[in-house]
């Protein structure tokens, strides 16, 4: 990202800094402000400058990417102290990027994220002590050694676990918060104390009311096309994209290939279909681009020795992944050779939810005219009631009021009004936002400490008019198709595929569908699941979406290297069934450890991936602990 940490703690400085050698991170700039000591890493692979000290004694630090009025390293940071005058907001117009940022200007400091906080910060104060950085792991372990102790958030392990994020501030520790993009940390240097303050939220609001769904997206296009020209004129042709059949990169490359940006393709093998493999070779056919693909595996058996060195070098982003190749695809893979890794989270802003697309009860509520909170918390628990709530070893419904209180407060703290105790229907994306803003940065984060990351939709002028855009619009990707189609429409001749389900393209009406048979196998999936006989003439019917384009990209699927890729889903079955046992038996051990009894392992009986996570994020607890105790 590299790392970045302020503390007005030397002996917490001077711990940090040691763990972060450890962790990889020796190439850095640490100074001491009037007793407050700042510390700045540079990325492991691709280092960009990310430090300015001025004569006057004032200094800008930045972790993650910052591409500021079209300008990046130390030109953007020589802009950014002059364009700063205490205003965050105004300055975050003109910056596009995932990034922390901190700024010294006389006898005061500020730190600051993007508005939709894509890097996460962290914070921590016991007494006169306070820490806060970028990266969860070396907080957590100084706040553990300070206090001798650090009480574990149940609530917030479970969202974590199970929902991918906990929403808001919260983090898996009490007291230790994450800094959000409507709040910064206020340093007085001479008292050297911290506080985080609140910002106003800005809405920004678009006036479409007289547009028409093609005017719309049209707009929506030059905005994005606008954002790939800043990109074209920092980082030129030096940009991969991670190529996928689905919409959201595809958005990217559209808007990539009109400005006349060759990026190169990144495919990870393991992570998606054999289509989507077929669909990014079909990209880089067709347009003459490099495809580099990698193996990504997504399950391992676990070794202590193995994730003792991942816990070391990544932190609690060891929970992200659970095999080698995930983490070295970042480290020594093609997605740090270049200078820009591009990637197409908040896409779905412009379409519907990302994984809850395909939710009929998404649709349902989405659709309402108005929906009360309890609907949404309803809506939103809906898959981990029925998942979690049998192994929940606290009370279900204590957990419930917990997660709606928190809904509420985020409503409330981006200013999304109720009439009547109910929200508007064309609010629904907007209350679901924190959510967006807590899952998506978690994989940009990871690759932002190898090289630059961002992605160009996570800006306030393309984020928030998404949040305009009808219920009917966003319907078979209407909206987000018509977009693409202004940003270079032949990427429309390459076949679709979004959550690992083949659609086809009506190009009268220019939206996607579900061909016939895969609706009505659908239908039968969501009538007979409980009996598994919808899935296996799912499965059945499967191979009809895509045809013979399909079949001739995927001849031969190893292009030349000498071996066929397995179906990751075959693979996923296979591991599931071998390693179920192997991390029950980790997580229950791991809970004993730690005098611990979050859920019962043994009990859960649906993904893997949630189950070998909870022992993932156990594992780091425990190692903050003994990282705590060590000294």
């Amino acid at each position: 990202m590299g790392r970045l940490t302020l503390t007005n703690n030397r002996e917490m400085h001077q711990w940090v800094l040691e763990r972060e050698k450890r962790a990889g991170f020796t190439d850095f700039d640490t100074v001491e402000l009037d007793g407050v000591f700042l510390a700045v890493h540079r990325k492991r692979r691709r280092p960009v400058p990310n430090f300015l000290r001025l004569p006057n004694g004032d200094l800008v630090a930045c972790a993650g990417t910052l591409v500021y009025k079209n300008m990046l390293g130390v030109k953007a940071l020589e802009r950014l102290y002059q364009d700063f005058d205490g205003d965050i907001e105004r300055l975050r117009k003109d910056a596009m990027g995932s990034y922390l940022v901190a700024v010294k200007k006389g006898p005061s400091a500020w730190v600051f994220t993007d508005k939709y906080e894509s890097v996460f910060a962290y914070y921590h104060s016991s007494g006169n002590d306070w820490i806060v950085s970028n990266t969860l792991a070396p907080v957590a372990e100084v706040a553990c050694r300070k206090n001798k102790t650090l009480a574990v958030n149940e609530f917030a392990l479970l969202e974590e676990t199970f929902l991918i994020t906990a929403i808001g501030k919260e983090t898996i520790f009490e007291g230790i918060e994450r800094l959000t993009g409507v709040e910064y940390v206020s340093i007085d240097l001479k008292a050297r104390s911290m506080s985080v303050t609140p910002m106003p939220y800005q809405r920004v609001i678009t006036d479409e009311s007289d547009h028409t769904l093609d005017r719309m997206a049209a707009s929506f296009a030059g905005r994005l096309r606008a954002r790939a020209e800043s990109l074209r004129e920092a980082f030129g042709d030096d940009i991969t994209i991670m190529a996928t059949g689905g919409m959201d990169n595809r958005l990217l490359l559209g808007a990539l290939l009109g400005v006349g940006v060759k990026p190169t393709l990144a495919h990870a093998i393991g992570m998606q279909s054999l289509d989507d493999l077929a669909i990014a070779r079909m990209h880089a056919t067709t347009f003459g681009l490099e495809l580099r693909e990698f193996e990504w595996r997504p399950y391992h058996e676990p070794s202590e020795s193995l994730y003792d060195d991942l816990y070391r070098k990544h932190g609690f982003s060891l929970a992200m992944g659970l095999c080698k190749d995930f983490f070295t695809g970042f480290g020594e893979g093609p997605l740090g050779e270049r200078g820009l890794t591009v990637t197409g989270y908040y896409g779905e802003m412009i379409r519907k939810c990302g994984a809850l697309d395909h939710s009929r009860h998404w649709q349902e509520c989405f659709a309402r005219s108005h929906f009360s909170l309890d609907q949404f918390v309803d809506f939103f628990l809906a898959s981990f009631d029925q998942t979690v709530r049998p192994v929940m070893c606290s009370s279900y419904d204590a957990f419930r009021s917990h997660f709606r209180d928190k809904i509420a407060a985020c409503a409330d703290r981006f200013g999304v009004q109720r009439e009547n105790g109910l929200f508007r229907g064309d609010n629904f994306q907007i209350v679901y936002d924190p959510y967006v803003r807590g899952a998506h940065p978690k994989w940009g984060s990871l690759a932002n400490e190898t090289t630059c990351c961002l992605s160009p939709l996570n800006c306030d002028e393309m984020h928030e008019m998404a949040f305009e855009v009808p219920f009917a619009w966003r319907q078979n990707e209407r909206f987000a198709l018509r977009v693409i189609k202004e940003l270079y429409p032949p990427i429309l001749e390459v076949p679709f595929i979004c959550h690992c389900q083949s659609l086809r393209l009506r190009k009268g009406s220019l939206e996607l569908r579900e061909p016939w048979l895969r609706k009505l196998a659908s239908g039968a999936v969501h009538r007979l699941d409980k009996s598994g006989i919808g899935r296996c003439v799912h499965k059945m019917l499967r191979p009809l979406h895509l045809g013979s384009k399909i079949e001739q990209a995927e001849t031969p699927l190893d292009r030349g290297q000498g071996r066929q890729y397995a179906d990751p889903s075959a693979e996923g079955r296979k591991a599931k069934e071998r390693e179920y046992p192997i991390f029950q038996s980790l997580v229950e051990a791991e809970q004993q450890r730690l005098g611990l009894r979050v859920i019962d392992p043994y009990a859960y009986r649906d993904m893997l991936f949630p189950l070998a996570k909870c022992w993932k994020l156990l594992y780091c607890i425990r190692k903050v602990r003994e990282a705590a105790a060590a000294g």
